[in-house]
């Protein structure tokens, strides 16, 4: 049976991939991974992206596995790469990457702030490097690219949302940009069912062919950053 390796589980969406794959797979062997394991309510195991010598996946060794990370990939891009690099027989039964970038790497590309910019080229620079350490190994692989990520899972709250909402509930009055395109919020549970599914398909062979390397995700609107405030405001 494939393992589901789960890295970033101290997220909202990786709270909430955990609930679902154990629903969904109840048999599933399932590993969490961490930077501070005992803070969380369940077993997990420690993960430090910044050193990949003493990393090595837990469970059956031998055994099929897919790695699905919440995490930041421009940390977790020279973690795997290290890996493949220096430890290769660590990833040897390893038969798919599904790991969460940011919409940014494309919708900040051309923005007319350097900070913007820098920040879509780290993001676009770790998923080509990820990309090909898994083209170098044979394994499969797939970036998602969500919008803004909100909701509360369990005890965990998301960092855009409930920024905005305290500040609503502070101050009288709130500046709003006269124009700064659409965005489609995404809630975490939506984004840990997209990454399931995918990990679900990386496990198998029905991964579909025409499926690109890396995929924008939105959630249920699009909506104008006034749009948002407002809909925030009555939440």
């Amino acid at each position: 049976m494939t393992q589901f390796h789960v890295f970033g589980a101290a997220s909202g969406a990786g709270e909430s991939f955990r609930g679902q794959a154990l629903s969904a797979l109840p048999d599933c062997s399932l590993y969490s991974y961490s930077r501070q394991p005992s803070k969380m309510g369940f077993d997990a195991h420690f993960v430090d992206f910044t050193k990949s010598e003493g990393f090595y996946p837990a469970g059956d060794p031998n055994a099929p596995s897919v790695w699905i990370s919440f995490g930041p990939i421009w940390l977790l891009a020279p973690f795997f790469e290290q890996l493949a690099h220096r430890s290769p027989e660590r990833l040897e039964h390893l038969c798919g990457l599904n790991a969460c970038s940011s919409s940014s790497a494309l919708t900040k590309r051309f923005a007319s702030n350097y900070f913007d910019r820098e920040l879509s080229a780290r993001l676009s620079s770790a998923e080509d490097r990820l990309i090909f350490a898994c083209h170098t190994l044979g394994v499969k692989c797939r970036i998602l690219r969500p919008g803004i990520i909100y909701g509360q899972i369990g005890p965990y709250v998301d960092r855009n949302f409930s920024r905005l909402l305290q500040i609503l509930r502070r101050v009288p009055l709130f500046p709003v940009p006269s124009d700064s395109g659409l965005r489609q919020p995404i809630h975490a549970s939506q984004l840990s069912a997209v990454a399931l599914h995918l990990a679900r398909q990386l496990a198998g062979s029905g991964l579909d062919p025409d499926l690109p390397e890396r995929i924008a995700l939105g959630g249920d609107a699009s909506l104008s950053y006034e749009s948002m405030i407002r809909a925030l405001q009555k939440a």
